[in-house]
């Protein structure tokens, strides 16, 4: 997750990596499932490695580390609002700031019976 919003983020920008004026606001990639896929990424890397190593530290340091993280995540976001005031919003509404289901939760199915007959699956009934 880190290494593919990094590669958007570089496909996307010019130069270096500064918030000066950036052009406009990143919404591919993995930006598209997470407004913060650098943070969530990290989240997951120290996390496995926390349960690959046998640590019962994280569990107690992941959560504080993420509280402690969370004002940045919001003071990023402000920033984010001011220089895309019209984008930023919209984006922020689709897109989950951690983890989620980006547009909101899936859809019910509406109908709890996955065959049509003797043509096979029905893959509509299925994904909506």
């Amino acid at each position: 997750l880190n290494l593919r919003a990094l590669q958007e983020r570089r496909r996307r920008t010019v130069g270096r990596f500064a918030l000066e004026r950036p052009e406009e606001l990143v919404t591919t990639g993995p930006y598209g499932l997470t407004r913060h896929p650098m943070y969530v990424g990290w989240w997951f890397i120290r996390l496995g490695t926390g349960l690959l190593a046998g640590s019962a530290w994280t569990l107690v340091t992941l959560p504080v580390l993420s509280l402690a993280g969370h004002p940045e995540v919001l003071r990023e976001e402000a920033l984010l609002a001011r220089l895309f005031p019209e984008s930023y919003p919209a984006y922020a509404g689709r897109v989950p700031r951690y983890l989620g289901f980006p547009g909101g939760p899936p859809r019910q199915a509406r109908s709890h019976v996955p065959f049509r007959g003797r043509s096979g699956w029905n893959y509509g009934r299925i994904l909506t």
